[in-house]
């Protein structure tokens, strides 16, 4: 039995068993990425093609991608001179200020979070009431 020639993948360099039919020419194997790889480059050589021998189609590509671009330049200067909306919650001051002091002082117990709630109520008192500076008027 003679050794048939195995033939050598162009995307992962393994070797594979080509078609019976169509060993003459056939450079890749059956793998999913190197079937995904042979179809891009099959595609991108037609459009290159393309390009070169039809004059009304590299025209028309030449319009549709400069009409891409404007609508991406228009989408990117709208969205940059209007800033998005702020769309936070309002809560209420008291729900916020109990929740920030039990934040603080990590803990969920209500009886704490009042302990220190009247504590800074007391400093806050304090600073409230400015003393006098004394010295020259």
């Amino acid at each position: 039995m003679g050794g048939k020639r195995l033939s050598v993948c162009r995307h992962c360099g393994g070797k594979f068993h080509p078609d019976t039919y169509n060993r003459h020419h056939q450079q890749w194997c059956a793998k999913p990425d190197c079937r995904r790889a042979r179809d891009r480059a099959r595609k991108r050589n037609y459009y290159r093609r393309r390009l070169e021998r039809e004059a009304g189609f590299r025209q028309a590509e030449r319009e549709r991608c400069r009409a891409a671009m404007q609508r991406c330049r228009s989408r990117r200067n709208s969205t940059n001179d209007q800033p998005a909306p702020l769309a936070l919650p309002s809560p209420p001051a008291a729900d916020l200020l109990v929740g920030l002091i039990a934040h603080l002082v990590d803990t969920t117990d209500p009886h704490r979070v009042a302990q220190v709630m009247g504590c800074y109520a007391e400093r806050g008192r304090q600073l409230a009431i400015m003393p006098r500076v004394r010295g020259a008027p």
